[in-house]
């Protein structure tokens, strides 16, 4: 699944955003439901029997796997950002929470990663970001952590 994502982002790189045009945007919308499957960590890749004896390295190993396949989705929200420009306003308004939730993360990997993502699709998207930064969102991402 990562190598899927991984090679999603590079075409969204190569060639765009005609890749994903249709009609009806119904592509853009899929696309945009399983990313934020994957960083809700509800992905069918992600969900596993776990078993009450599993072997602790089995799982750091899943763990990995885990947010190996997050930081993808991450990076493809990046390339759609990219691609998309100012229309991709209407993407964040459906991912930025779940974007959001890693920023208070334990996990300093996790929370650089998150952050960085932020920060470009904000750059990319430019003046659509403004209808999403009154202070109430501001607020809302506040985790209540000492320096977050």
């Amino acid at each position: 699944m990562t190598n899927i994502l991984q090679c999603v982002c590079e075409t969204l790189k190569m060639c765009g955003p005609a890749v994903l045009a249709d009609g009806d945007g119904s592509k853009i919308l899929e696309l945009t439901t399983q990313l934020v499957i994957v960083l809700k960590k509800q992905h069918p890749a992600q969900l596993e029997d776990v078993e009450d004896e599993m072997d602790l390295s089995e799982l750091q190993e899943s763990s990995e796997y885990d947010w190996s396949l997050i930081e993808s989705a991450m990076d493809v929200l990046v390339g759609l950002a990219v691609a998309l420009g100012p229309q991709y306003g209407k993407i964040w308004a459906i991912v930025s929470v779940n974007l959001y939730k890693y920023v208070c993360s334990t996990d300093p990997r996790e929370r650089a990663t998150s952050v960085g993502a932020i920060a470009d699709s904000i750059k990319y998207m430019e003046s659509s970001v403004t209808p999403s930064t009154p202070v109430r969102t501001i607020r809302r991402v506040s985790c209540g952590r000492s320096g977050c």
